[in-house]
């Protein structure tokens, strides 16, 4: 049995509103909510970090798509992995890193593939050259907002 209540953490979602008021005046019956249960619903920090990263993403939206439709393409077939390597190879990229895709409903997945997109532009470039399948190369404008 809750004692004292003060706060609970919940994400933004809508039906916990109603969870929360619920909750409020079961609190406020009972006599066991601190400050009224005023601050009773905090919102998730984590929730909110996710919902401003995903507010900032929508900013270079197109330029993902392209990068991710890029990564797509390379990683489809074989080949085009093996096209692509030979590409970073007379660029002379200096990694041992490959590209990543991502997780599009996870925000730090995608940073991590533009992180790692951002190695190989000039290889996504050159590969525009050769292949004429790749038609989604990003902008260098693009390429500058990643």
């Amino acid at each position: 049995m809750i004692k004292k209540n003060f706060t609970i953490t919940l994400d933004n979602e809508k039906y916990n509103d109603r969870v929360t008021r619920l909750l409020q005046n079961y609190f406020l019956f009972n006599g066991s909510s601190i400050c009224g249960s005023e601050f009773l619903h905090v919102r998730c920090g984590a929730h909110v970090l996710n919902l401003i990263v995903k507010v900032g993403l929508d900013v270079i939206d197109e330029a993902i798509y392209k990068i991710r439709e890029s990564v797509k393409h390379v990683k489809g077939y074989e080949s085009r992995v093996i096209k692509f390597a030979e590409l970073v190879k007379q660029l002379s990229l200096e990694t041992n890193k490959k590209l990543r895709q991502d997780i599009v409903t996870r925000w730090n997945s995608t940073y991590l593939m533009l992180e790692r997109a951002l190695l190989f532009r000039h290889a996504f470039s050159r590969l525009q050259d050769v292949d004429d399948d790749y038609k989604l190369c990003p902008l260098e404008e693009e390429w500058q907002r990643v």
